[in-house]
């Protein structure tokens, strides 16, 4: 298991906030590397929130991404679901 799938576990497993001086002094790394770490779970659609004590996980939220093009007379949209793999596109004139 590598270093950010253990976060990820930490995280879930906890019942309350769990801070990046914690999970750094339990995995051996500096603070700024979970900060760096925690920003790429994020990044591959994770819902992890920073609180003021804390990372917490929110696993009931969902997280989208959107893009809108034109080209000559159509348009188009796409939309993914991030957390769910759920993809949808549509183009029109």
């Amino acid at each position: 298991m590598d270093r950010r799938e253990k976060i990820l576990q930490m995280i879930q497993e906890s019942e309350k906030p769990i801070s990046a001086s914690f999970l750094a002094k339990t995995l051996g790394v500096s603070r700024q590397i979970i900060v760096g770490d925690v920003a790429l779970i994020r990044a591959s659609g994770t819902n992890i929130t920073a609180t003021p004590r804390g990372y917490i996980l929110e696993e009931k939220k969902n997280n989208y991404i959107m893009s809108v093009f034109k080209t000559g007379i159509y348009f188009g949209v796409a939309v993914c679901d991030v957390s769910t793999g759920e993809f949808y596109a549509t183009r029109n004139k």
